[in-house]
């Protein structure tokens, strides 16, 4: 699997562009991202074989292309909603709409299920890469909702993931990762092991959802709201830890 990543040109695009990240954070950023892509790319592979394993295909069609544009628009809003715990739920609802006005597109004909798992999965990943290294190069900045000085930490992975397609193919995706948080004492590794905790059960969460909805104990219906509350609730533990570990 890692062949067909390292023979993609548009991996080294991506790389370029991690580097392109890192070198507007921070001034020591060439031994950071070198090291972030490297385990990123071992981390996708490996969730690639997870995926794989749980029999979990996609056919590329138009309408996984329009969420494309649907994501890009959600970004413009409000960043957080570039995440597809935003998107995938969305375009399921639109579609139900819609059907319920008579009305049938093929654009909201997609694998939900599938989606997430995808969405459970790479949360884990992000929370396990969390927990391992993001408190790694921090740096003092100042919070603009408090005016003080604090410790910010930046980190951003590049994950490759190998998503098959049809009967025997295989085609990269990739996705950058990152995670950004403030710190206002010296708790940076404690802070970033708790949060990349937090990601990690809501992630697993997202698979129990997911085989839920496979089995019809639930319908997929609940299942994507709970994706939705789910992500939500991640923020607001956010930021009771940042309460918290203020106070420490």
């Amino acid at each position: 699997m890692l062949y067909h990543v390292l023979c993609d040109p548009i991996f080294y695009i991506m790389i370029a562009l991690v580097f392109c990240m890192y070198k507007r954070e921070s001034g020591r950023w060439e031994l950071s991202a070198l090291k972030d892509v490297a385990r990123g790319t071992i981390v996708g592979t490996m969730l690639s074989y997870f995926i794989t394993s749980f029999g979990i295909s996609f056919n590329l069609n138009f309408s996984m292309l329009m969420l494309i544009p649907i994501t890009i628009l959600f970004t413009a809003i409000n960043p957080k909603w570039s995440c597809f715990a935003y998107v995938i739920p969305f375009n399921f609802f639109l579609g139900q709409l819609c059907e319920i006005f008579g009305y049938k597109f093929i654009i909201f004909d997609l694998p939900y299920t599938e989606f997430i798992v995808f969405i459970g999965m790479l949360h884990i990943v992000e929370g396990i890469l969390v927990t391992l290294f993001g408190h790694e190069n921090p740096r003092q900045g100042l919070d603009y909702n408090t005016y003080e000085e604090v410790t910010m930490l930046n980190k951003f992975w590049l994950v490759p993931l190998l998503i098959v397609v049809g009967q025997d193919g295989f085609i990269p995706v990739y996705t950058i990762l990152g995670y950004g948080d403030t710190v206002s004492n010296h708790a940076i590794r404690m802070r970033s092991t708790s949060m990349g905790s937090v990601i990690v059960i809501y992630g697993l969460i997202d698979v129990g959802l997911a085989l839920l909805t496979i089995n019809n104990i639930i319908p997929l219906s609940i299942g994507l709201i709970f994706v939705v509350i789910g992500h939500e609730c991640m923020f607001l533990i956010n930021k009771i830890q940042v309460k918290v570990f203020s106070r420490e």
